[in-house]
């Protein structure tokens, strides 16, 4: 596959988790056939590239073409078995860059779903590796998913590398890329993700430009009432639902680490 072309006005990364799952109440649940719609549409305007690929441009490493749309990446969470069968498909037949990021104690047997109430399995570590070898680009989702703001820094040292050692033996990558469990960060453990990986996600639904730190991307989450038209995420239309969703996290932030210094 050839090189993409990467548009000069930064690097949106959208973030998607179940993709035409039976569970229809879950908002972040995107029915089959408007997924299928969305990435017809990003595959015709060809600003689809892999988080490697992006990260070099907002570096500075990667030449631009001149004017267009954002790059775009589309990111994955929590490896259910769903993207397996639903997602990856229709993404490997338009010649599209994903990456999933991995719960490692969800797909371990470990811990339940990262998503309460859906009943879906995890991706199995057998189609894990067959998602890698098919050019897949897996990261870390941490090991058991917990909210990293609320936990000691020790928690999370050991949270972190427990999911790059089980990646590292199941797999053979090093995880270099990470995506913070329900988008929720604080100073202290956003240091230690530091030290354990490359990049890493939030949320905040805005285009990450040039010179953006790779350890502070942010993402357009998507969800199920945004249809088939996906024009409004790649326009950057406003998004109050998103700024009062961001409100809400750094409230819940707040109060984790005040639950966490009364511990003490």
């Amino acid at each position: 596959m050839s090189r993409p072309r990467v548009a000069s006005e930064g690097v949106q990364v959208l973030g998607y988790h179940l993709v035409g799952a039976a569970a229809n109440d879950v908002k972040i649940n995107t029915p089959a056939a408007d997924f299928r719609c969305q990435m017809e549409q990003l595959a015709k305007r060809g600003t689809a590239v892999s988080l490697d690929d992006a990260l070099d441009l907002l570096r500075g490493e990667r030449a631009a073409p001149v004017a267009g749309r954002p790059a775009v990446v589309l990111t994955f969470d929590d490896a259910y078995r769903n993207f397996v069968t639903a997602a990856w498909p229709v993404l490997r037949d338009l010649g599209l860059p994903a990456t999933l990021y991995v719960p490692t104690a969800f797909v371990d047997g470990e811990r339940g779903e990262p998503i309460s109430g859906t009943g879906l399995p995890a991706a199995s570590w057998d189609e894990l590796a067959r998602l890698r070898d098919e050019g897949v680009t897996l990261g870390s989702h941490s090991h058991a998913h917990r909210d990293l703001p609320g936990l000691r820094d020790d928690e999370v040292e050991a949270d972190l590398e427990r999911a790059r050692q089980l990646l590292d033996r199941r797999l053979g990558i090093e995880a270099e890329h990470f995506c913070y469990p329900r988008a929720l960060s604080s100073p202290p453990d956003a240091s230690i993700v530091a030290l354990h990986h490359a990049s890493a996600v939030l949320a905040g639904g805005r285009t990450n430009r040039p010179g953006t730190s790779p350890l502070r991307l942010r993402r357009f989450p998507v969800m199920r009432s945004l249809g088939p038209d996906l024009a409004p995420l790649l326009d950057r239309r406003l998004q109050p639902r998103e700024w009062a969703a961001t409100l809400k996290r750094r409230l819940v932030v707040l109060r984790l680490r005040l639950c966490k210094l009364w511990r003490r």
